[in-house]
């Protein structure tokens, strides 16, 4: 497991598994809230998928709340990344070999047994979700929970009595989930949407986001430890260049770093880095090498 304690405070570190995202922001860190943000169809979830591949293949348990997929379409994108498939290929069923096809259903069966959690549900509320991470962190021991999106949670019936309108809702819920992650000790990272004033200025001049774009809540930028921004440059009618930048536009436990390039694959889908090393080209981040003889199961 590719973790490690921090000298000085004794807190447990997980690698991203992009090398550069570590070297800004040092990883994920226990008890932290993290946000991850963008606009319409950047690929936001694209990306966080790409994280949670890195995170099986170092066997962290954790827990996925999704309030837009399936557990089915959740298992179809990871075994996409996994095997670097096409997730049509995957989802749709096409163009599949035989062999394809045994891998897919085996891995399949293997995600649904391992110490991955997924609650697709898109009527969990708040405090049902926090009673769930709850019971998981004591008796399955996860280390990181995803949750996509912030702005999809309905809010808990103890909450909703302090909450007026719909931005008071989502500030009463990262305030939770921000207590979620400290109680917990583990990292959060949940998915945050865009305000439609930034996609109207956006679609103009490819101008890059800022943290008074996050949409709904300044509660998302105070109790954020750390804010990510996914940016890509639109050619036409949304469709994206291959190349993407993570911004941080917030780190509260270290420097705001230049912004990391990252590459992307439109046919699994995927984000990852390039790095050269030893005059060949490897790529780290969101693929997992199973050549080996091995056993190819992260699990």
């Amino acid at each position: 497991m590719n973790t490690q304690k921090n000298k000085n405070q004794g807190e447990k570190i997980i690698s991203t598994g992009f090398q550069s995202l570590d070297k800004a922001i040092g990883g994920f860190r226990s008890s932290c809230l993290y946000t991850l943000a963008g606009a319409p169809s950047v690929g936001k979830t694209t990306l966080a998928f790409s994280l949670i591949s890195e995170l099986i293949s170092q066997k962290i348990p954790l827990a996925i709340f999704s309030y837009e997929l399936t557990e089915k379409q959740i298992i179809d994108r990871l075994c996409a990344i996994k095997y670097k498939l096409s997730f049509e290929k995957i989802s749709l069923q096409n163009e599949r070999s035989e062999e394809e096809r045994i891998i897919i259903e085996n891995e399949s069966v293997k995600l649904k047994n391992s110490p991955i959690f997924i609650e697709a549900n898109p009527m969990l509320k708040m405090d049902e979700l926090v009673n769930l991470a709850k019971d998981l962190r004591k008796n399955n021991e996860i280390e990181f929970l995803f949750i996509d999106d912030i702005q999809r949670i309905p809010i808990g019936s103890i909450a909703r009595e302090y909450a007026a309108n719909r931005e008071q809702e989502i500030s009463a819920n990262v305030r939770e989930l921000k207590r979620l992650a400290f109680d917990l000790e583990i990292p959060i990272l949940l998915i945050s949407q865009i305000n439609r004033m930034f996609m109207s200025r956006s679609q103009a001049i490819n101008e890059k986001p800022f943290l008074s774009d996050l949409r709904d809540s300044g509660a998302i930028e105070n109790e954020s430890d750390l804010i990510l921004f996914l940016f890509q440059e639109a050619c036409k009618d949304y469709e994206f260049k291959d190349e993407a930048e993570i911004i941080i536009a917030k780190n509260r436990h270290g420097k705001i770093s230049p912004n990391i390039q990252i590459k992307f694959d439109r046919n699994i889908p995927l984000f990852f880095e390039r790095k050269v090393d030893d005059n060949s080209l490897k790529i780290y981040g969101s693929t997992i090498n199973f050549s080996d003889t091995d056993d190819p199961s992260p699990f």
